[in-house]
């Protein structure tokens, strides 16, 4: 990296583009911490922010949503399961004050839209509270 300008992000993304081959998720962290260096470096050197750099911000503030796995509910099965994380997501919400949650997804789409509506209904007073689509192929 010494001597490469951190303007050229283009060039130093093609030099770097074996490292995550030999050296796996660490590699993609090492990569992930000089991208954000260079880009900090781009906005310092211009007076920019990031944002204006990426296009402008779109948004003034981002939602933080409470992410809810099966694992939330350990050992439960069927409506045991969208209760017990129907439960876990209203504790979640109210002690983390989040304005949405984010249902994990599973194979069993039948089953997931079970859950998911179980889960909403603990949130009546919002329309898009909980959402989440995630699933593993």
């Amino acid at each position: 990296m010494i001597g490469t300008s951190p303007f050229a992000l283009e060039a130093v993304h093609r030099r770097q583009h074996m490292v995550p081959f030999f050296h796996g998720y660490l590699g993609y962290a090492a990569l992930a911490g000089l991208d954000v260096a260079c880009w900090d470096l781009l906005g310092r050197a211009t007076g920019q922010s990031v944002a204006d750099r990426l296009g402008g911000a779109v948004r003034t503030e981002v939602p933080i949503t409470a992410l809810i796995t099966r694992a939330d509910a350990p050992g439960a099965e069927g409506e045991e399961l969208a209760q017990g994380l129907a439960e876990h997501a209203a504790g979640v919400v109210a002690q983390g004050g989040f304005s949405a949650v984010t249902l994990k997804g599973t194979r069993d789409v039948r089953g997931d839209v079970r859950k998911r509506r179980v889960v909403r209904a603990g949130f009546d007073s919002c329309r898009d509270c909980v959402g989440g689509t995630s699933r593993r192929r």
